[in-house]
């Protein structure tokens, strides 16, 4: 498993306004991690996602030697599949903190607050 890299290669555009960016991701399912999460019914592990919000916020308000220091809360609303295009949504807080979410076309993924630190 490589989520970090992985999502440094599925990350496709992003913009940023004020204290909030927006991306788009898309996890292909040719991704070996796709053959054993889980056999016959791939999903995209919470890692992968958790990786997406902090590669959007590095993108968007500091370096790549940002690093993830604490997740302070995440909840996983509904699956996600290979090859569906995703939305990320990261906030940024006062200091390091990030609230990030995932959405599809059609749902809420999965929620995150995250605090990051220079490596």
């Amino acid at each position: 498993m490589l989520p970090l890299s992985d999502a440094i290669h599925a990350f496709i555009d992003w913009k940023l306004r004020a204290d909030q960016a927006t991306g788009q991701f898309l996890f292909p399912s040719s991704l070996p991690v796709f053959v054993g999460h889980f056999p016959g019914d791939p999903l995209l592990p919470g890692v992968y996602q958790i990786a997406a919000m902090l590669v959007l916020a590095r993108a968007a308000w500091a370096t790549p030697a940002m690093g993830l220091s604490a997740i302070t809360r995440a909840k996983w609303l509904a699956p996600v599949a290979p090859d569906t295009p995703l939305s990320v949504c990261v906030t940024r807080q006062p200091g390091w903190v990030f609230s990030g979410v995932i959405t599809t076309a059609d749902r809420r993924c999965a929620t995150c607050q995250f605090t990051c630190s220079e490596l």
